[in-house]
């Protein structure tokens, strides 16, 4: 398939649906489940607050744009963060909602919020570890500009400077201490699993302890904790897709000569790690929604999407 053609074409015979590789094969799954969405969203209060209203309108647009775009529901999930949010950061802008909302939750309720932190960690797709990896490997083989300035204090702050310091150090220089300029991509796989078992909280056991020790996971003290793996999904993964779509970086992620299935199963991962915390974002300042209803919600849509994309 040609898809500069395709994509031009696609514009020229709108209205008409044209369907591009990676969408054909997604429209054929839905059919072979008998299946017309594949995203099941919570149950929200009614309030009569503008604010709200606002946030509710623009999962209401996302949701639309289901089950083709799960990008804009993406989109608009990390809106309602932002506007949700504000009073969390009054003068940090969405960078300061992004640090702050994890803590904010689990002071909120923690046993539910705990409980949904291991449901995403655990069930985040290997390609978004990866792609964390990579972005945070970039910090140091990339130039801040664009999509990725201010990541490596986000990084750090969510990291903590003692991780982040180690983890750079392991995974971009040499055994001289010479910059791995290809790193991002050559180390994204090793360090993709430290992220994996430091996403899940839970203490290693390696026989032989990591260097540097920072990084040593058998190591209780340096296990995160549930308020830091939060800020990292928010902070790190969240915020930094949210710049590069802000950036107008990428191209739509459906249609073009990479788009595989694999790729609808990652937006689709990342579309509800965003509607929720937007929910959890609702909950402290609408109180419009329940903590164990977001619970819920995350465990329906992860085995939905765990049945759907692992046949």
């Amino acid at each position: 398939m040609d898809f500069k053609r395709e994509r031009v074409r696609a514009h020229n015979q709108w209205p008409n649906k044209i369907f591009f590789k990676a969408e054909e094969i997604f429209n054929a799954r839905l059919e072979e489940f008998g299946v017309d969405q594949l995203f099941t969203p919570l149950q929200i209060s009614e309030s009569d607050d503008r604010d709200y209203q606002l946030c509710v309108g623009h999962l209401i647009d996302g949701l639309e744009a289901l089950p083709f775009r799960p990008d804009y529901l993406l989109d608009h999930s990390i809106k309602v963060i932002e506007l949700a949010g504000t009073s969390l950061a009054p003068n940090g802008g969405i960078r300061g909602v992004m640090e702050k909302l994890g803590a904010a939750l689990l002071a909120l309720d923690r046993p539910n919020w705990e409980k949904i932190t291991d449901e995403l960690t655990g069930a985040m797709p290997v390609h978004l570890y990866e792609l964390m990896a990579r972005r945070v490997l970039q910090i140091a083989t990339k130039p801040q500009t664009g999509p990725i300035k201010g990541l490596r204090g986000r990084a750090e702050h969510a990291f903590g400077k003692p991780f982040y310091d180690a983890f750079i150090c392991k995974y971009t220089l040499d055994s001289h201490g010479a910059l791995i300029t290809t790193a991002d991509e050559d180390n994204k796989k090793p360090a993709s699993r430290l992220l994996k078992l430091y996403m899940s909280g839970r203490q290693g056991t390696r026989a032989t302890p990591s260097i540097p020790s920072q990084l040593d996971l058998s190591d209780a003290r340096n296990v995160p904790s549930y308020e830091r793996r939060i800020e990292c999904i928010l902070s790190i993964l969240l915020f930094t897709i949210r710049n590069e779509r802000a950036h107008g970086s990428v191209i739509s992620p459906f249609r073009s000569s990479k788009a595989r299935i694999e790729r609808y199963e990652n937006y689709y991962f990342l579309t509800l790690l965003a509607y929720v915390f937007a929910s959890g974002a609702m909950a402290l300042k609408y109180h419009t929604v329940i903590s164990s209803d977001v619970l819920v919600c995350c465990r329906t849509n992860i085995s939905q999407q765990r049945s759907f994309f692992t046949c």
